[in-house]
């Protein structure tokens, strides 16, 4: 009878063993999966951090760019639509006698007034037919209306 309790006791022993090794390789494979896991996340934030900075350095990018052509079209601008002061030291001058003078001068403010207009009215065209003015886009509009006057 010792003996049978004995067997009985080395198979609980052995089947005990079998589970402990089962279970140890278990947590082995878990464990290692874990870290697999782990090691993709951080790839992934990785990956992110870079696209992020890729997208905030389009974003400088588009602002500068934006910038650079809105300082473009103002010179341009500034070119083609003289001021009032110029005009009239412009006006001013020519020798004529005051009528001719009066007269020249009311046809340069008129011409630029005319001028001023249409630019206005191209504006307000481009702004009713642009589906929305964003600080990164490019004037068209405005664009236009300035080559139109070369």
């Amino acid at each position: 009878m010792e003996n049978v309790t004995i067997e009985k006791l080395n198979e609980a022993v052995s089947q005990l063993m079998d589970a402990y090794e089962k279970m140890k390789n278990e947590k082995e494979n878990i464990e290692n999966e874990n870290q697999n896991l782990k090691d993709k996340i951080k790839t992934l934030e990785n990956q992110n951090d870079e696209l992020e900075n890729n997208i905030d350095d389009l974003d400088n990018s588009s602002e500068e760019r934006s910038s650079k052509m809105n300082s473009m079209l103002n010179k341009i601008e500034s070119i083609l639509l003289p001021s009032e002061n110029e005009t009239k030291s412009i006006s001013e001058s020519f020798d004529f006698d005051d009528k001719n003078k009066t007269d020249t001068t009311k046809e340069i403010l008129s011409n630029d007034e005319d001028k001023q207009e249409l630019i206005e009215a191209d504006n307000n065209m481009a702004d009713l037919t642009s589906p929305s003015s964003d600080s990164t886009k490019i004037d068209l509009g405005r664009m236009e209306s300035l080559l139109k006057g070369l």
